[in-house]
């Protein structure tokens, strides 16, 4: 056996006794382990378009989701190829969460604009996410839909009209009373706060 597939073979066993630790509940396992995966994560998630200020919340998010699944690993591929689809996993809640807020910013500048002079919302993502699905929950079906591909999805309403069967100028109105529920939920109107 050459001198490099024992070094490989050896960092393996190293790390099959560092995941078992792990399992076991060695807090300096986990430590290690974390040591050892954390530079990896961040770099992976912060290529995969994850922005800096976020990476390490994202890296946060990714550990929670090692720590919780760690002892269904079975080894069939690498730690690192494991981590990695956790990361990928991530890197796409990330994007979604930044299109909504995004989307959500600019809603908001449309439907109340700040001219008092009062600070706008700052709500966290768990906040932003529940006024969402709240706001989503109040649309009609087909509100919901052309809501979702134009605000989300960013379609062009003439795809939306071909998509959803109905002529553009039914689109534009789904659209304005889906706006309406969307400003009246996040602005505290109709129980919601």
């Amino acid at each position: 056996m050459a001198l490099r597939d024992q070094e490989v073979e050896q960092g393996l066993v190293l790390l099959e006794g560092l995941i078992d630790r792990c399992i076991h509940g060695d807090g300096a396992a986990w430590r290690e382990l974390h040591g050892w995966m954390f530079p990896k994560a961040a770099a992976f998630l912060q290529q995969m378009g994850v922005p800096a200020p976020d990476v390490e919340d994202a890296c946060q998010e990714v550990f929670v989701q090692v720590f919780r699944y760690l002892p269904r690993f079975q080894g069939r591929s690498q730690l690192t190829t494991w981590l990695y689809k956790i990361c990928i996993s991530q890197a796409s809640r990330a994007r979604r969460r930044r299109v909504i807020n995004d989307m959500l910013g600019r809603l908001l500048k449309q439907s109340q604009p700040q001219l008092d002079g009062s600070p706008g919302r700052d709500w966290s993502g768990i906040e932003t996410q529940r006024q969402m699905e709240e706001a989503l929950r109040r649309m009609s079906t087909r509100q919901k839909l052309v809501f979702v591909l134009y605000e989300l999805h960013g379609l062009p309403g003439d795809e939306i009209a071909r998509i959803a069967g109905c002529p553009p100028a039914t689109v534009r109105g789904r659209l304005r009373e889906a706006r309406t529920i969307f400003s009246t939920t996040l602005n505290g109107e109709g129980g919601v706060r």
